[in-house]
């Protein structure tokens, strides 16, 4: 699986969000629904919304250019006999994306969770009922948005056994007064704050 790891304040996934849809990306939230169609959200406002409202973190990205099999297979979430949920890895394909943001506990405590961009190597083709490896086309869009990611963020530490991440500007200020990276024992830090201005 192809990944990059990142630590973003809302307003820094806001600017992701909205640098994914202008490249023609829609986004499919990982929600239970009551029947076997779901949402494809393609407006920033309504995809931010959705996250406050729902609090999901994993979104499906789709794209005319990589993904073929469409509609998404569902299925009935385990033990339900009314929740539909989309099956990862079958159709599409689809680019997964893991949201990062603020996070508040109910004691108060601030924290930014960390989220990823990754891909499935091989996917399941629901026509030919096969497996196959991922396109062209989805590696290429993923590298797009893996490099905008390191474009707008600095390195993150990288403690032995983990993979590396990277780390918004905003995500790292809040890092400096104090605000934890990640949830312990997993803890990140930047490798320089930058300064404001």
């Amino acid at each position: 699986m192809a990944q990059i790891a990142f630590y973003f304040s809302d307003r820094e996934m806001r600017d992701l969000v909205a640098y994914a849809l202008s490249r023609g990306f829609r986004f499919i939230p990982n929600l239970d629904y009551p029947r076997r169609t779901y949402e494809i959200l393609h407006d920033v406002d309504a995809i931010v919304q959705c996250r406050r409202t729902e609090r999901r973190l994993l979104w499906f990205l789709i794209r005319d250019d990589y993904s073929k099999w469409m509609p998404l297979p569902m299925h009935l979430r385990g033990g339900t006999q009314d929740k539909y949920c989309i099956d990862q890895k079958q159709g599409g394909p689809t680019i997964d994306l893991c949201w990062s943001g603020d996070w508040v506990y109910e004691d108060g405590k601030r924290i930014v969770i960390p989220g990823g961009i990754s891909f499935y190597a091989r996917f399941w083709n629901p026509l030919l009922k096969i497996e196959e490896r991922a396109t062209d086309e989805v590696r290429s869009a993923y590298s797009d948005l893996a490099k905008w990611v390191k474009s707008h963020s600095i390195r993150s530490d990288q403690p032995k056994g983990q993979i590396g991440a990277w780390i918004g500007p905003e995500a790292a200020k809040a890092w400096k007064r104090g605000v934890q990276l990640g949830h312990p024992p997993f803890l990140r830090k930047p490798k320089f704050v930058p300064e404001d201005g």
